[in-house]
């Protein structure tokens, strides 16, 4: 018998794939078996935000590109907790984009977003209500 204190010394470890414990907390979303190629996002079955999502050059991923059993839409999708305006359940499709269109978009949004910042540094930034505003000579800075 062995005591607390004791080490067992193990003589072969036991090659499997990884192991992912049943009942443990974790995100419905999760999704293995990703191409590095693509940038990944769910996206809610909205009316007319598919269709925007594959004129910005989105697809469906499908369940065999990440080791998920067919559907009969062919299209990895999950029900939401959600719902649609009319009550019926709101789907939810993990859309994949080329990670080169993604990150032009992504230098496109934080375009805007530094001019935004340039305009508040430069005090320029008009929310229209210019009472009680004081913008020292030197700017903005934060």
């Amino acid at each position: 018998m062995l005591k607390a204190t004791e080490k067992v010394e193990v003589k072969e470890k036991i090659k499997r794939n990884k192991r992912v414990p049943f009942g443990v907390a974790r995100s419905k979303l999760t999704v293995d078996n990703l191409d590095e190629a693509y940038h990944y996002r769910w996206i809610n079955d909205e009316p007319g935000r598919i269709a925007q999502a594959m004129a910005g050059g989105y697809s469906f991923v499908e369940p065999k590109e990440v080791g998920r059993e067919s559907n009969d839409e062919n299209k990895v999708s999950l029900i939401d907790r959600g719902a649609q305006k009319d009550g019926s359940a709101l789907n939810i499709y993990l859309m994949k984009i080329p990670m080169e269109f993604h990150l032009e978009d992504v230098a496109e949004s934080q375009a805007k977003l530094d001019k935004i910042d340039d305009a508040i540094r430069g005090g320029t930034a008009d929310d229209g209500d210019k009472t009680n505003r004081y913008i020292p000579k030197e700017g903005i800075s934060y």
